[in-house]
């Protein structure tokens, strides 16, 4: 019943800190109306109905799911680490006002961040999230889209499915890593695209100097797309990328990005070679995941 609560102390002190990094002001802990913090209940569990691995992975690795005002982006993930300086669990951050908005209308309000100019795009602009030209059954909520993004986060960091979030370029260069497929096809290494887009150095979401004009956007978007990225949040970097990939796979939702009122860019995830195996590899590790284990390096056990 508490796995999604306000945000305690802990939790807060750590939005707090990700806030000053970007010279953002301080999260505040939201407390939701008792009805609302029902429905999300209710909205969760009928999610996780579809999503037998998630919710096991939710049970196991996920410390909960806390409720902020004025967090910088819209999620938030945070880690817990064992005495080896492995990964073993999260925690997620989530605005409530955000998350009370549609997962399109979220998406859009993100990618406005790095467009001039943004309050002058027309209703039509945008990404959608479609079900191959049939009707889809219902609205998806920027909670569900976010509940999936940051616990992608957590499970690629857990189960070490890319490097760790904490590993520095120099450590990287000196490890000789690789990606993973089908994220090495992409990436030089997790910081790097191998596709050397002109938009890398602009895409700074959530600040209040964007880089892009409309133009330049809407060309970013359809060359990102054309080449496999489930739009331009994905080209951040690998981290971002598997997230998105995870997020819309398990949304079951078709990507379409609008740049006018006749012309439109899909991405079907399903046709993108390797991202159905990276999901059915992710969703195994899931169902097989036995939890957290005892610290060997914790005298207390």
């Amino acid at each position: 019943r508490d796995f999604i609560q306000p945000a305690t102390e802990l939790p807060l002190q750590y939005g707090i800190d990700m806030n000053a990094l970007d010279e953002f002001a301080p999260p505040r802990p939201a407390y939701p109306e008792k009805q609302e913090l029902e429905d999300m209940h209710n909205q969760l569990k009928l999610v996780l109905r579809s999503q037998p691995e998630l919710k096991r992975f939710l049970i196991k690795r996920v410390a909960g799911i806390y409720l902020v005002h004025d967090l910088g982006s819209s999620g938030l993930t945070g880690f817990i680490y064992d005495s080896s300086g492995d990964a073993v669990a999260g925690f997620i951050l989530l605005d409530l006002d955000r998350i009370q908005m549609s997962a399109e209308d979220m998406i859009n309000l993100r990618e406005k961040s790095i467009i001039q100019n943004a309050n002058e795009l027309p209703a039509f602009w945008g990404y959608r999230l479609s079900c191959g030209g049939l009707p889809c059954p219902g609205t998806v909520s920027g909670a569900i889209y976010l509940l999936f993004h940051e616990s992608a986060h957590i499970a690629t960091e857990v189960y070490g499915l890319l490097p760790s979030l904490r590993t520095t370029p120099e450590d990287y260069r000196a490890s000789r890593g690789e990606l993973p497929s089908p994220f090495n096809r992409f990436w030089q290494d997790p910081w790097n695209s191998k596709f050397q887009y002109p938009f890398a150095g602009k895409l700074r979401f959530y600040s209040s100097n964007p880089e892009l004009s409309r133009e330049q956007h809407s060309r970013g978007v359809d060359r990102a797309m054309q080449d496999g990225f489930p739009g331009l949040y994905a080209t951040v970097d690998a981290w971002e990328h598997a997230a998105e990939v995870v997020a819309y796979s398990m949304l079951r939702r078709q990507l379409e990005f609008r740049r006018s009122a006749d012309s439109r860019r899909v991405l079907d995830l399903n046709s993108v070679p390797g991202y159905a195996r990276f999901i059915q590899s992710l969703k195994e590790k899931m169902r097989k995941d036995p939890g957290l284990q005892p610290d060997p390096g914790d005298v207390s056990n």
